[in-house]
């Protein structure tokens, strides 16, 4: 068994690097033009720019001075820019479903009567539909706001 492990330990560094390689490929990398990327050479520098264009054998890193070319095969890791875009859009579906519920709920108590909407299964289901016609604009707005904060940076091909 002690063997078994020390071969698998052995091969490890072999197995993933290959798997790293294989899948820094240009079809791997068009769906991330346009995107935020932090580039780490094989020589040791860091490139942060926009992913321009991706062709068959490099990329092109739109950095503050100047678009620059980089080969696939000297790219040591590659990262990615996330965002806070699906966080944004959960906490404005949230705040504006929720509110409007509310306001409409306080409305009714306040005004007896006025709200008469048979049993509360019934209720339950106008309010259920409410909330979630009232969401959609604040899952919007909320993730246009998330997805212009920047949340951090995320591997995506490390070698």
């Amino acid at each position: 068994m002690k063997r078994v492990a020390v071969a698998l330990l052995a091969l490890m560094p072999s197995l993933f690097g290959s798997l790293a390689a294989q899948s820094l490929t240009p079809s791997a990398l068009t769906p991330l033009e346009k995107f935020t990327v932090r580039i780490r050479t094989a020589d040791g520098r860091e490139i942060q720019g926009r992913l321009t264009m991706v062709g068959a054998d490099s990329v092109v890193v739109q950095t503050v001075a100047l678009p620059m070319p980089i080969s696939l095969l000297a790219i040591d890791s590659l990262w990615v820019q996330t965002t806070h875009g699906m966080k944004g859009t959960v906490l404005g579906a949230t705040v504006t479903g929720g509110s409007f519920v509310m306001l409409v709920w306080l409305g009714c108590h306040a005004l007896p009567g006025e709200c008469d909407w048979g049993s509360p299964a019934q209720a339950i289901g106008k309010y259920s539909v409410m909330a979630a016609v009232a969401a959609i604009p604040g899952a919007i707005v909320g993730g246009f706001i998330g997805v212009s904060i920047p949340a951090g940076w995320r591997l995506r091909f490390p070698r």
